[in-house]
């Protein structure tokens, strides 16, 4: 179970606050990346988390 920030999910890190939580990934990660020719490239990654 990782410890996270939940200010990452904004991608801002604020050393001031202590907002951290536990996390457990319920689901693997897949990772879906498709490039293309006309730059509408998928790049996502899927999984389940508890929080």
């Amino acid at each position: 179970m990782p410890l996270i920030d939940s200010d990452l999910i904004d991608d801002v890190w604020d050393r001031s606050s202590l907002d951290l939580h536990w996390v457990v990934l319920e689901s693997l990660i897949t990772w879906n990346y498709v490039p293309t020719l006309l730059g509408k490239t998928i790049d996502e990654m899927d999984f389940n988390l508890y929080s």
